[in-house]
């Protein structure tokens, strides 16, 4: 029960997306820096709904992972 939970959980928080301006805010970047690293395919995947660019937490979480460096891996 509680692993279904979690797995649910999980599931629930992947499904939120983040607004450019409110990774933007998150990051301490500006929107037209996330902007530009589109541009050049950096950055965590995006998608566009109905005019709006929206990122996936899951996509973030991932992203941020990528970007680690030093420490101890677990």
């Amino acid at each position: 029960m509680a692993r279904e939970q979690s797995e649910a959980d999980t599931q629930a928080r992947n499904a939120v997306t983040l607004r450019e301006r409110e990774l933007a805010w998150r990051w301490k970047v500006s929107r037209r820096t996330l902007q530009r690293w589109r541009t050049e395919g950096f950055g965590p995947a995006y998608i566009l709904i109905g005019g709006t660019i929206r990122y996936r937490m899951a996509d973030i979480l991932n992203f941020e992972r990528r970007q680690s460096l030093g420490g101890t891996k677990k």
